[in-house]
């Protein structure tokens, strides 16, 4: 069945997220952006779909034409940004105490009050690559639980045990 194989996928793809967080997230920072690049660069050059796709989409950003010279510009350096995110977020799975001191929490009074009343809280945020950087600090700086609302796909299977570790629960 799909979904078999869809699950399965999600397996083996979270045990490469971890050798990768294991590995990655141990290199200096200009190593592992350094090789950010290249796989960026790399995978521009092996994935026309995806650069199609894109171009589509930031050729409106851009206000220009899919095929212009702007937007495949913009296409190659944003497949080469996502590669350095990964990288980064590689190093926060591999490190969460050191990705935490790297933190800095703007107003964090209000979310600590609501949470005393013993009510709950609604915390939102925008998707910006990286999705799972910042998994680790509600619950570091929020004594609350902290429920997640994901996406049903293998992606989001291949990450939960990333989102439990760091107390977590998945929806």
């Amino acid at each position: 069945a799909p979904f078999g194989r869809g699950r399965k996928a999600a397996r083996v793809l979270g045990r490469v997220i971890d050798v990768a967080a294991a590995i990655g997230g141990r290199l200096p920072t200009r190593v592992a952006h350094s090789l950010a690049v290249l796989g960026g660069n790399v995978e521009w050059a092996v994935r026309p779909s995806v650069r199609r796709r894109l171009a589509t989409n930031l050729a409106q950003a851009v206000g220009a034409r899919p095929g212009d010279r702007i937007t495949r510009s913009v296409v190659r350096r944003e497949m080469v940004n996502e590669a350095r995110r990964s990288a980064d977020l590689l190093w926060a799975i591999a490190r969460p105490a050191a990705f935490l001191r790297t933190v800095r929490v703007d107003d964090i009074d209000s979310a600590t009050e609501a949470a005393a009343r013993g009510r709950g809280l609604l915390l939102a945020g925008i998707h910006v690559g990286g999705w799972e950087v910042a998994a680790a600090l509600p619950g570091a700086v929020i004594p609350v639980p902290t429920t997640v609302v994901v996406a049903d796909n293998w992606l989001a299977w291949a990450i939960e045990h990333i989102r439990v570790a760091v107390g977590m629960r998945p929806i």
